[in-house]
């Protein structure tokens, strides 16, 4: 069963990876729904992931890792922002939740959360395909590099 927790508690339990979680697939499709229902609500996400150990079939897990991407005229200090939306979440569906903005985030974290999560919802489907393309072809390329490197290190 969920614990009643605040943010603090969350913290160290990720950190120290004491409390983990299981969810049938049927409530983990249910507290997505929940997920994706708040986050809809809020008009300057353009579009949100949720990535994973969550999404791992009859796996444990600690917390919910969400992913999202914002509009570029929504100006905000990110961190305070992924920790209100975190909180929010967290008191809707009674599970730790980890939340990312995706516009800051390395080119190959946005190309694992494209390849390995699941779209909650989009409402900018042309910006989503361009980020997916860019960050896929970003990763291509340095995929390349980073094992030119790796040789000339074996070598």
């Amino acid at each position: 069963m969920p614990v009643k927790f605040d943010r603090r508690i969350q913290i160290d339990r990720i950190f120290l990876m004491k409390e983990y979680f299981y969810l049938s697939e049927k409530a983990k499709k249910n507290t997505l729904r929940k997920i994706t229902s708040v986050l809809k609500k809020r008009p300057e996400i353009v579009f949100a992931y949720c990535h994973g150990s969550f999404l791992l079939k009859g796996i444990k897990f600690r917390d919910i890792d969400i992913a999202v991407y914002l509009k570029e005229d929504f100006k905000t200090d990110i961190f305070d922002y992924e920790q209100k939306i975190g909180d929010l979440l967290e008191r809707k569906i009674k599970y730790p939740v980890d939340v990312k903005v995706l516009n800051i985030t390395p080119f190959y974290f946005l190309n694992n959360v494209f390849r390995t999560g699941k779209l909650l919802f989009s409402q900018n489907d042309d910006l989503l395909v361009k980020l997916i393309e860019s960050s896929s072809i970003e990763a291509i390329a340095n995929y390349d590099f980073s094992l030119q490197s790796l040789k000339e290190l074996i070598s």
